[in-house]
This record gives C-alpha cells, structure tokens and sequence, in this order.
C-alpha cells in the first residue's frame, strides 16, 4: 500500500472508514487482484463525501454534516472541539425529521454553540421548527426560529462575523437543501 496518501476527508470519525477499505484492498490483492498504489493513492484522493464534515466556505467557515441521530451527533461533536475551536463565535443551523430521537441530538449539539437557528426542511418527514424551540428554551440557548432551510441559512449568516463559524446539521435534508443553496451562490472555478 502507498506510504502517503492525499486524502479530502477531515472528520476523525471516516479514518475508520479508511481502514475499512485499506483492508478490504488487501483482501483483494491477497485473492489475487491487481490493484496498484497509484490507482489507490489517485482513488483516495479523489473520495468525496458531500454533506459530511463538508467545508463549503470560509470566512465565516461554514461546514455541513449530515449527522442525524444521536450516536453520529456525538461524533460530530468531536470534530466540533478538533476542528472548530479557534472560531471566534459557532453557530448552528438545526432542523430534524419528525421520526428522530431529536431531544437527545440537541442536548448533545446545542450546548456547543452561541447561537441556534431551528429550521424546517421542505421534507414532509420534518419536524416543524417551532417544535424545536421548547427544548432550547429549556436548555437557555440563544435561538432563531425560521421556516425554511434558506430563511434559517439567511438568518443564521446574519449572525456571522468572518472568524465565526457556522454548522449545519440535524437531517441529510436540511443539508441537502443548505448546499444546494450555497454551492450555488460559489463562482464557477476557473
């Protein structure tokens, strides 16, 4: 296997993914199967991930994870401290599905954070947002309450200064309609 590898992914939670598949390419080769270190090296490299630990901007840095469960917000939160420490200010844009432990997910993002805008999804499985606002109440955390994913995008970035930070997270639909509304405001690379 390569000595060295450039790989995309930065959350700490996919090197056990990795591993999974360095694994699975030594199974391989064991079996018989040529798999060079370059293809691998340019494979990995060439990994994406979209909506998990995602830094789409920065400046303020704003980074999307489709954590939507308690056990991968716990693993969010690691990445949270690693990655985002230095940030003058976090910011949470959160919005749920109906069916999801949410109560627990939120005890375990929101304390993190200066400052929570609760969202909807345009998903008819979602949670309104205002359903979100008791549990931050009880937990006194500074909030917004917006009904749609741009709304609370608009709102949560009127927050930002250019050392803060904002996360996105609470269901792979309000980051899918979150990315999909900043990637298009990026410029075509040239």
């Amino acid at each position: 296997l390569p000595r060295s590898v450039r790989i995309p992914l930065v959350a700490t939670y996919q090197q056990g993914n990795l591993r999974l598949v360095l694994r699975a390419i030594r199974e391989l080769r064991r079996r018989g199967l040529s798999i060079t270190d370059e293809a691998i090296a340019s494979g990995l490299a060439a990994t994406q991930w979209p909506g998990r630990f995602e830094v789409v901007g920065d400046g303020p840095m704003i980074v999307l994870d489709g954590a939507h469960n308690p056990h991968a917000m716990r693993a969010l939160v690691t990445e949270v401290k690693t990655f985002l420490p230095q940030r003058d200010e976090r910011h949470l844009l959160f919005g749920v599905l109906a069916d999801k432990d949410y109560a627990a997910m939120a005890s375990i993002l929101f304390p993190l954070f200066s400052r929570v805008t609760l969202t909807s999804s345009s998903s008819p499985r979602a949670l309104p947002a205002d359903s979100l606002a008791g549990i931050a109440a009880e937990m006194d955390v500074d909030y917004d309450l917006t009904g749609s994913v741009g709304e609370g995008l608009a709102t949560a970035r009127a927050w930002l200064r250019p050392d803060d930070a904002l996360l996105i997270a609470g269901s792979l639909t309000v980051v899918r309609e979150a990315r999909a509304l900043l990637l298009k405001e990026q410029p075509p690379a040239a």
